[in-house]
This record gives C-alpha cells, sequence and structure tokens, in this order.
C-alpha cells in the first residue's frame, strides 16, 4: 500500500454546483447529491458537480502524485461514454499531482495540522449520457494504489411516469 494513498484524506462531493476560489477555498451549491436528473428528450443527466479534496499531512510534501478518477457502474466496471471520434471510451481522468507544504504564516504546529490539500472540480454542466435507474460510483485513487479507494455512490433517476388518462 502506498505511504502517501494510506495517509491521505479525501472528500468526494456531488453538487449542482461548484467552483475553487484561488484562495483555497471551495463554493459548493447543492452539496450531498445521490439521485441525479435525467433529460429523457435528451438523453442525459441534468447538469452536476464533483468536487473532490485530497488532504495530505505535511510530513508527505511536498511530493507528486497521480490522482484518478473514474466513474464505475454498479458491478465496479468503467462506465464506457461516446470518445470525440464516437468510439466508447472509460469516463476516466487522471493526472500528476503536486502536494506542496503550506505557505501560510503560522507557527509549524498549526501547519503541521492543517496539511498539503489539493482541490479537484468537475463540472458536468451539460450533464452525461448514463442510462436512467442507473446505479454509478465515482472512484478515487491516489497513488496508483489500488487496494485503497474512495468511493461516491449514486443513481440516475428514470424519466416520470406518464399520467394514467382516462
Amino acid at each position: 500500500m502506498s505511504e502517501v494513498a494510506k495517509n491521505a484524506v479525501v472528500t468526494i462531493v456531488l453538487a449542482d454546483f461548484a467552483a475553487n476560489e484561488a484562495s483555497g477555498k471551495a463554493n459548493v451549491i447543492g452539496a450531498g447529491a445521490a439521485i441525479l436528473g435525467y433529460e429523457p428528450a435528451m438523453g442525459i443527466t441534468s447538469r452536476f458537480a464533483l468536487w473532490i479534496s485530497v488532504r495530505l499531512p505535511t510530513s508527505l510534501a511536498p511530493v507528486e502524485v497521480p490522482v484518478e478518477i473514474s466513474l464505475v457502474d454498479a458491478q465496479g466496471n468503467p462506465v464506457l461514454l461516446p470518445g470525440p471520434a464516437g468510439e466508447p471510451q472509460a469516463m476516466r481522468i487522471a493526472q500528476m499531482t503536486q502536494f506542496e507544504k503550506p505557505t501560510v504564516q503560522v507557527q509549524t504546529l498549526l501547519r503541521d495540522h492543517i496539511g498539503s490539500s489539493v482541490q479537484i472540480v468537475l463540472d458536468f454542466s451539460n450533464g452525461l449520457p448514463l442510462a436512467p435507474n442507473g446505479v454509478f460510483n465515482w472512484q478515487v485513487r491516489i497513488d496508483g494504489d489500488a487496494d485503497l479507494q474512495w468511493h461516491y455512490p449514486f443513481a440516475v433517476a428514470g424519466p416520470p411516469t406518464p399520467p394514467v388518462i382516462g
């Protein structure tokens, strides 16, 4: 198990909207969503954002590690979405992420308590073409460690029941 992954504190939030400020704070609206709406005419979910915070102990910084975010179905299989050329590809984002020692001018004890953090926002303003009545998980992996992963389960609502006439 990776020392970085073992000591990471990861928070995943599904929300209506999320944005990071330059100061390091996040603005999250409609946090804690568990069910996304579905637009049957367009075949996509409603708009949503994914906010992820990864915090490491100051003693591990500075360090550069891969952070991977992927979307999996209820069985843990990668969710395939249409790629740029139309071929299906896994909904997966991975990048090297730099964790620095905090630069705030406070006592060493406070700086060590704060830790080193990175915040990631994925904004799906056009929704995603996910199956209605489907169950999914956002999954986060740190430093390529497959033994330790963080999950955020959610579902996509099916289209509304049509009215009964007559």
